[in-house]
């Protein structure tokens, strides 16, 4: 197990790399969810909503110039230059979306290294994201494109051999499992090889809201410090994803089978399926994304060797809830 050392001044302190066993990264990542629960779950619900009421600020003036736009389309030549302005448009648009999203996830990601930390979180940190902003930014976009190729490169891997499978064999035969059965091995396979790679990479932002580091530096570092528990965070996100949408899934094409057999049973029992499915997303909302959200930082704090401080976390609670005498 190596430490990585400062590299011409670039990382404010040294890095250890841990492996981390499962069960430890569930159990301390719950204690201190469970002691901040309320916490979390407002500053992601604050996040959302500053997310949403911007977005729609900066879309509004889109909104107004297409008006414009569509009562000027009856001008000569007109018609042809509409599409490259909303073009521009959308693109302009979409920039200063992500360009907010991006700050407010910098901020979100400080205030859950706090929370994990044991340390006292306060609204004004989800609004402190500026300084890292150009190195974040960067950093999304790096990460997003590589694993937009990875996942291209993935996709040819798998309608390959769905295309030679079906001038093969029918798949609708009964004569095709087998086929169907490998090439549903083969899909499963890809797949976790591009939940693999997003893990390898996916701790960036966190090095670099810590540390004095580079877009470059932030990602060697995710890639040093998840060598060894890539196979843990790995089953961690696809039990997430199964646990999030698997379930829902599978919930909502019972409800619509339920309502196609078009009888009496079956619509009271398709009423009472879609009742516990919106419990279930309550759920879901309300207590697996915010614990999947401290989960992320308490991997981290954990991989790279800062021991989340539990018992910081338990006293932080404790002061704010008894009254000093």
């Amino acid at each position: 197990m190596g430490t990585l050392e400062p590299q011409s001044g670039t990382i404010s302190h040294s890095v250890t790399p841990t492996v981390v066993p499962f069960r430890r990264l569930v159990v301390q990542a719950w204690q201190a969810y469970k002691c901040r629960w309320g916490v979390t779950f407002g500053i992601l619900l604050l996040a959302l909503v500053c997310a949403g009421v911007i977005g729609f600020l900066i879309e509004a003036p889109l909104q107004g110039a297409a008006s414009s736009l569509a009562l000027a389309s009856g001008l000569p030549y007109v018609g042809y230059a509409l599409c490259v302005v909303f073009l521009i448009l959308n693109l302009i648009v979409s920039l200063l979306q992500l360009i907010v999203q991006v700050f407010l996830l910098v901020g979100v990601v400080r205030c859950l290294l706090s929370i994990a930390k044991g340390e006292r979180t306060r609204i004004y940190m989800l609004f402190s994201g500026g300084r890292k902003l150009p190195q974040a930014l960067g950093g999304t976009f790096l990460f997003l494109g590589t694993t937009l190729a990875v996942m291209l490169l993935l996709v040819g891997g798998i309608v390959g051999p769905l295309d030679a499978m079906s001038q093969r064999v029918d798949v609708h035969s009964s004569d095709a499992w087998p086929y169907v059965a490998g090439f549903t091995v083969w899909g499963v396979v890809w797949f976790l090889i591009l939940v693999c790679f997003a893990v390898t990479f996916g701790f960036f932002l966190p090095v670099l809201i810590e540390r004095k580091c580079g877009i470059w530096e932030s990602f060697r570092v995710s890639r040093r410090i998840t060598r060894g528990n890539r196979f843990v965070l790995s089953a961690l996100v696809v039990l997430f994803l199964m646990v999030a949408f698997g379930i829902a899934a599978g919930a909502i094409w019972l409800i619509n089978a339920l309502v196609s057999a078009n009888t009496t049973p079956f619509t009271v029992a398709a009423v009472l399926a879609s009742i516990v499915l919106s419990f279930y997303l309550l759920f879901v909302v309300a207590v697996i994304v915010p614990y999947s959200a401290v989960l992320y930082v308490t991997a981290y704090l954990a991989m790279s060797g800062q021991e989340p401080d539990l018992q910081g976390t338990e006293s932080t609670r404790v002061a704010q809830t008894v009254p000093p005498k």
